[in-house]
């Protein structure tokens, strides 16, 4: 079992999860929920849009499409802070040249390294049309997860897109950044 998990101030879980030592013992349960999954049995794109750590839950799909894939589109959108904070970084490169139908963009809203030619902002409408607006009327899978305000405020984007509410399956963790 592997654990993505970011630091985050005043957070309820990560605090304590960090301060854990080798040999500390944990209660874990579930999943609680059965909306959240996906495999390479299930047809259409799949779209992924991970904010922060939010992507953990979805780099294990992209991890089951490597390990089973075919040549459906996937396209992963990651938000994050700064090119630092995008978690499994050296993977994610891995995986899109091996796989050239899987595109992954990473958008960094705070600092961008000298040369950035990726985003530079948080994720809006026109972001939204530009990378993924072309599947919408092929029924792709969508999974968005990150902090409830991030969440909140892609799922309020993706129907302005032609995006279908049904579409679309959310994980959410508390948190008060977008990303």
């Amino acid at each position: 079992m592997e654990f993505g998990v970011q630091l985050l101030t005043g957070g309820e879980v990560s605090p304590y999860l960090f301060e854990l030592k080798a040999g500390d013992h944990v209660e874990i349960k579930g999943p609680l929920g059965r909306h959240f999954v996906w495999n390479v049995n299930m047809p259409g794109p799949l779209v992924l849009i991970g904010g922060g750590s939010g992507m953990v839950p979805l780099m294990s799909m992209l991890r089951h499409y490597a390990c089973h894939g075919d040549a459906r589109e996937i396209v992963f959108l990651i938000s994050a802070q700064t090119i630092d904070h995008v978690l499994y970084h050296g993977e994610l490169d891995k995986i899109s040249k091996e796989f050239p139908n899987v595109k992954i963009a990473i958008i960094l809203t705070e600092e961008q390294p000298a040369l950035w030619k990726g985003y530079n902002r948080r994720i809006d409408e026109a972001m939204l049309r530009e990378t993924i607006g072309h599947l919408a009327a092929k029924m792709p899978r969508i999974y968005v997860s990150g902090s409830t305000p991030f969440v909140e405020a892609v799922t309020n984007l993706l129907p302005m897109v032609g995006f279908k509410l049904d579409d679309i399956r959310t994980e959410r963790f508390g948190g008060t950044e977008v990303t």
